[in-house]
C-alpha cells in the first residue's frame, strides 16, 4: 500500500517534492520524491517532528522542491507556510517556496493517495473519517432545510394571500357593502333638514363618478328650490339653478383589510338569503333582475394556489321607496354599484349591485 502512494505522489508531483498527510489517529505520513526516486527515510508512518526534519532534510537536498499537505497549520510550527485544505480533497496546495498549483490529474492522484493512506494507517483511523464526513454532511442538509423552512415562512399560505388579494381588490373598487350604505344614509338623511329656505328635500342618488378612470363612490341628497324661496344656507353644498345637493363619499364604501378567516366568510355569507329577499320583493311589487351565469371578478387577480375562485353575479332592483330597507337585510358581500331613492312613500328607488362570491353554483331567479 505505501509503495502505492509513493508512487501516486511521484505522479502528482511530476518533480522534486514531498508530501507530508495528517491521518485520523494524528500521525503522518511523509514521502519525498527527489530525481523520481523515493529518499531514503521516506515513504513512511511519523510523528509530526519526524516529518518536519524530513522536509528540512529535502529542502536542503532540492531547495525547489515543492511541499503538499492535508494540514498546513501543524507545518507552520516547523516553519513552513502553506495554504490550508480539507482532509478530502487533500488538494495539497504547495508550500513556499513553491508557487504553481498541482494540475487536476495530480489531485485526483492524490484524492486515491489519501483513501490508501487512511485504509493503510487502520479501521479505525478509516471508521473516524468516514463518521466526521457523515456528520459533516448530516450538518449541511440540516443547515439548508433550516434556511429553506424559514424561506417558506416568509410566503405567505395561499389562504393568506388570496385574502390579501380580495381586499386589496375591494379597497381599490371603493364599492360599500349594501347593508353598511343603507344604514349610513338613514344616519346621515335623518339629521338633515327637509325644507331650507324653500328649497325641498326630494332625491337622494349614489354612483360612481367615471368608469373608464374611477371617481370615489359618492352619494348625494338633492333639494328642489320651490318658488319665491330663499338662499340654500346648508354647508358642504352644490347650489345650480333650480337645485341643490349636499355631497359625501360614504366611510361604508372604505370595507377593512380582511384576513384569510374573515375573507372566507365575506364569500361565503348570505347566498340563500339574497335570493329570498329579492324573491320577497318581487312578490310586494319590486322588479328584481339577476344575470343567469356568474362572472370572472374584473381585476382581482388571486394566487395560482388559492383554494378557491372568486366571481361576480350582478342584479338589479327597484320599486316604490318604502321597499329600499331590504338593502340593509343583504349580505354584506353584496356590493352597491348605483343607488336612487325619491323621498316620500309614493316615490321610487332603484339599485344596480353585484354579489362576490366564491365559485359555487348559484341559483337564478
Amino acid at each position: 500500500m505505501l509503495r502505492f502512494a509513493a508512487a501516486a505522489v511521484a505522479a502528482a508531483l511530476g518533480g522534486d517534492g514531498m508530501a507530508m498527510m495528517r491521518l485520523p489517529d494524528d500521525r503522518w505520513w511523509a514521502c519525498a520524491i527527489v530525481g523520481g526516486s523515493v529518499l531514503l527515510d521516506s515513504d513512511q508512518f511519523v510523528s509530526l517532528d519526524h516529518a518536519c526534519r524530513m522536509a528540512r532534510n529535502t529542502l536542503a537536498v532540492s531547495p525547489a522542491a515543492s511541499l503538499i499537505s492535508n494540514d498546513p497549520v501543524s507545518l507552520a510550527a516547523c516553519g513552513l507556510t502553506c495554504s490550508a485544505v480539507s482532509m478530502t480533497d487533500c488538494l495539497a496546495h504547495p508550500c513556499a517556496p513553491a508557487k504553481r498549483l498541482l494540475p487536476p490529474k495530480a489531485r485526483h492522484a492524490l484524492v486515491g493517495t489519501a483513501i490508501g493512506l487512511a485504509l493503510a494507517a487502520g479501521s479505525g483511523g478509516y471508521v473516524l473519517f468516514v463518521q466526521l464526513e457523515a456528520q459533516r454532511k448530516a450538518a449541511e442538509a440540516a443547515a439548508a432545510k433550516a434556511l429553506a423552512e424559514a424561506e417558506r415562512a416568509k410566503r405567505p399560505s395561499p389562504e393568506v394571500a388570496a385574502a390579501m388579494a380580495i381586499g386589496q381588490w375591494l379597497k381599490l373598487q371603493q364599492l360599500p357593502s349594501a347593508p353598511s350604505l343603507l344604514t349610513e344614509i338613514v344616519q346621515r338623511q335623518s339629521a338633515l333638514p327637509l325644507d331650507v329656505n324653500g328649497w325641498r328635500f326630494d332625491r337622494l342618488s349614489c354612483a360612481r363618478g367615471s368608469t373608464a378612470q374611477p371617481d370615489p363612490f359618492a352619494c348625494a341628497f338633492s333639494y328642489q328650490r320651490n318658488a319665491f324661496a330663499g338662499d340654500f344656507t346648508l354647508p358642504l353644498s352644490a347650489v345650480g339653478l333650480g337645485h341643490a345637493a349636499v355631497s359625501f363619499i360614504p366611510t361604508s364604501a372604505t370595507l377593512p383589510v380582511l384576513n384569510h378567516e374573515s375573507a372566507a366568510a365575506f364569500l361565503q355569507a348570505g347566498h340563500a338569503e339574497l335570493l329570498t329577499l329579492l324573491a320577497y320583493a318581487k312578490d310586494a311589487g319590486a322588479t328584481a333582475v339577476m344575470s343567469d351565469m356568474s362572472a370572472p371578478v374584473k381585476g382581482l387577480l388571486l394566487p395560482v394556489n388559492a383554494p378557491y375562485s372568486v366571481v361576480q353575479q350582478a342584479f338589479s332592483l327597484s320599486g316604490p321607496t318604502h321597499l329600499r330597507d331590504i338593502l340593509r337585510r343583504m349580505p354584506r358581500n353584496v356590493l352597491v354599484q348605483a343607488f336612487s331613492a325619491d323621498l316620500g312613500s309614493h316615490g321610487q328607488f332603484t339599485f344596480s349591485g353585484v354579489l362576490i362570491h366564491r365559485a359555487e353554483t348559484l341559483g337564478n331567479l
